[in-house]
């Protein structure tokens, strides 16, 4: 049983909600989540426990969302973040967000507080960004094809 979120239009700011659980797809609505959330440019999500977690490119942030409800439970990364793209998440519930501006990744913790920078100088034009089971992170770099 799982959850995904899936950004589907990131000029429509909507976003797909899949529960194989409850056997339901639910699409958010043309500009739903941005009128009662204040989504803006969603890009990359990932679902941790009761909460989403979406990258926002026009806002330059992550904000974290209550899977149930849709609501902004809070925001982080302003000030840290340049062009937030893809997110995943460790097992250790780390937060890792390639920053397509910086062309790096950060690492934040559980608590939304930026604990360490990777790939300085050496990512190209990543946007993505997966993690395996024993805390490896992988990143798409689109110009290393």
């Amino acid at each position: 049983n799982a959850t995904a979120v899936l950004p589907l239009d990131d000029n429509a700011n909507e976003l797909l909600v899949v529960s194989t659980d409850e056997g339901r797809v639910e699409r958010t609505g043309r500009n739903a989540w941005r009128r009662t959330t204040g989504l803006s440019k969603p890009w990359s999500a990932v679902v941790v426990g009761t909460t989403v977690l979406v990258t926002e490119l026009s806002a330059k942030r992550v904000a974290r969302l209550n899977l149930l409800t849709g609501g902004i439970i809070d925001t982080f990364g302003e000030g840290a973040l340049k062009y937030p793209l893809g997110i995943a998440v460790t097992p250790t519930a780390e937060i890792v967000v390639v920053d397509g501006g910086a062309k790096l990744v950060r690492v934040f913790d559980q608590d939304c507080r930026l604990l360490r920078t990777l790939g300085e100088r050496a990512l190209g034009n990543s946007d993505d960004v997966c993690v395996d089971g024993q805390g490896r992170v992988y990143v798409a770099d689109n110009d290393a094809h």
